[in-house]
């Protein structure tokens, strides 16, 4: 079902989504990134960084200054607050127009986030870890990627989750996406993202991806993040997250091919580049009589 809602809107500027899904690069703040990747102590070299994947064919860049892998440990409000202040000043002295993403759980990062130019709050705990976080949105017009994780990340493998997952995280999104617009968060500042990897078992990962064009009933958009996580190291046999970009770009060839999700999240943005253009390409194919 093709969705009807056809910008994303945010802080009084819009995201018109292409016919692809639209490429966002990541750009880890933090000193222990699950990916090996981090630039905690060199925010200038993640903006150049952030730079380069533009150049590459991103569309979106996404900053966090805190890991959410298995097992992370939270990092202190204001060294989240300074890492996330430094990368965006710096990144809009040399970028005025490229949309921003920042990824983080706490409201009073988000907007200070947005108010130094950010467009967009990438909350994997979908505004459950702090309850101010619609409020914050709703005031400074900004838009929400709204993901799921259950607990924390030090207890979301402990206990996964069991049943129909595929119902039970349509049921969660329908609540917080109600919770949003509640809130003044309009439906076309919304996007969804089950978080792969997050509390899931190595099959309910694949079902969610499977599954993710089951999501637009939901009327938002639908985001999905997989790059480099541990169930493509099981697959393709990849201890190292950086021997897991090929794996990664298969399934973006696959999504792009389906029109499965309008925005996907990656590490190797020029790999990737080229699966989409690859998956859209056959997708526009006619079939053999």
């Amino acid at each position: 079902m093709d969705n009807p809602l056809p910008v994303l809107l945010s802080k009084e500027r819009s995201w018109r989504w292409p016919s692809k899904p639209t490429l966002m690069g990541i750009i880890n703040l933090t000193a222990n990134s699950f990916s090996q990747d981090g630039f905690a102590e060199h925010i200038n070299l993640a903006v150049a960084y952030a730079q380069k994947l533009l150049h590459e064919g991103a569309d979106w860049i996404d900053m966090g200054a805190e890991s959410t892998h298995p097992g992370a440990k939270p990092v202190e409000e204001s060294i989240e607050k300074k890492r996330i202040l430094t990368a965006v000043h710096a990144f809009r002295a040399q970028n005025k127009n490229a949309f921003l993403s920042i990824d983080t759980m706490k409201a009073s990062v988000a907007r200070e986030a947005l108010l130094a130019g950010a467009d967009l709050i990438n909350d994997v705990s979908g505004m459950l870890a702090d309850t101010d976080m619609p409020q914050v949105l709703a005031s400074q017009k900004a838009a929400i990627c709204i993901g799921h994780m259950p607990g924390t990340p030090q207890t979301m493998q402990a206990q996964l989750m069991e049943g129909n997952i595929v119902e039970e995280l349509l049921g969660f999104f329908s609540r917080r996406i109600e919770v949003a617009m509640e809130a003044g968060i309009p439906r076309e500042s919304i996007l969804i993202d089950p978080c792969i990897g997050f509390g899931k078992s190595f099959k309910q990962n694949w079902l969610l991806l499977q599954n993710l064009p089951r999501f637009r009933v939901l009327n938002v958009r639908v985001a999905v993040g997989f790059s480099r996580k541990a169930f493509l190291g099981e697959l393709a046999h990849a201890p190292r997250p950086s021997d897991r970009d090929q794996a990664t770009a298969a399934i973006v060839a696959v999504l792009a091919a389906q029109s499965a999700a309008d925005l996907i999240r990656v590490h190797n943005i020029a790999l990737a580049k080229t699966a989409l253009e690859a998956g859209t390409q056959l997708a526009s194919q006619p079939l053999p009589a």
